[in-house]
């Protein structure tokens, strides 16, 4: 599966940029965590200089946005395809940016680094790998501790106007190919499809290689309630939460809150399961 991703990122590296949107320069990774959530308490190490891992950095926009926010910062850019990583190199070199590093690799693989990281951004990238939940397992390796993660996931919902268009493109039977994305987007032009309209109307209609990522990818994965919770499930944080409750204090309260939980799990579950049909 890694193969073939790798394969259509190299044909059309993803996403395209020329310059940086303007960006505030931030004090420290608290001061970052804090104009995002504000009541959060965020502790670590060095956050005023971080370890940032981009995990599937493509052609390096999200890199340097971390670049320019975090000037002390190093930066480990990760990616699969050499062409993303040329792209980004070179916007990087143009920018002045010089406290990024650009790898070629899997996810995967990456549990050998020797690296570890206070910030791990993964967005729109699990879902095209070939194991959601293994991958994600070897970013959890390798934060430090108080390290802090952001993913981002495909909602099935949110994707119902990308599903509506790659079945559209699936009857007809366009190619990847770079006469079949521009047929597909000319004939989309002229289509009175509701479910269509939304993709039409997008920023990456108008790039083939962005359009190709929208609507011709060879893997995509999309999230729904039920699926997220099974992925925490094998990722054990479950589990975690419930063995730090019962590490408490007040040890009887804590195996109260445990059985609470136990059973609010079983009645999550059971619902889950009987709106499932319809997210």
């Amino acid at each position: 599966m890694s193969a073939s991703v790798r394969e259509q990122y190299e044909e059309n590296p993803f996403p395209r940029w020329v310059d940086l949107p303007r960006v505030a320069r931030e004090e420290s990774l608290q001061a970052y965590v804090r104009r995002l959530f504000p009541a959060a308490t965020v502790t670590g190490g060095v956050q005023d200089a971080p370890d940032i891992l981009v995990a599937g950095c493509g052609t390096g926009l999200i890199p340097a946005l971390f670049a320019r926010q975090f000037p002390q910062a190093s930066i480990l850019a990760v990616d699969l395809s050499r062409s993303s990583l040329a792209y980004g190199k070179r916007k990087a070199g143009q920018l002045g940016l010089k406290n990024i590093e650009f790898l070629q690799g899997d996810i995967l693989a990456l549990g050998d680094l020797a690296r570890r990281f206070d910030l791990i951004n993964c967005y729109g990238v699990l879902h095209h790998t070939a194991d959601i939940v293994e991958s994600w397992r070897v970013l959890c390796g390798l934060l430090k501790p108080d390290g802090l993660m952001q993913i981002g996931l495909y909602s099935q919902i949110a994707r119902q106007s990308v599903s509506a268009v790659r079945s559209y493109i699936a009857g007809k039977g366009y190619p990847s190919t770079l006469e079949g994305l521009r047929q597909c987007r000319q004939d989309l032009m002229g289509s009175d499809d509701p479910q269509l309209a939304p993709i039409v109307n997008s920023w990456s209609f108008y790039s083939a290689s962005n359009f190709r990522d929208l609507a011709f990818h060879v893997h995509e994965i999309c999230i729904t309630i039920p699926s997220s919770s099974k992925c925490w499930m094998r990722l054990g944080w479950i589990s975690s939460v419930l063995s730090w409750i019962t590490r408490s204090q007040n040890r009887v309260i804590a195996l109260n809150i445990q059985r609470i939980l136990k059973c609010c799990r079983w009645i999550i579950g059971r619902y889950l399961k009987s709106v499932s049909e319809y997210l």
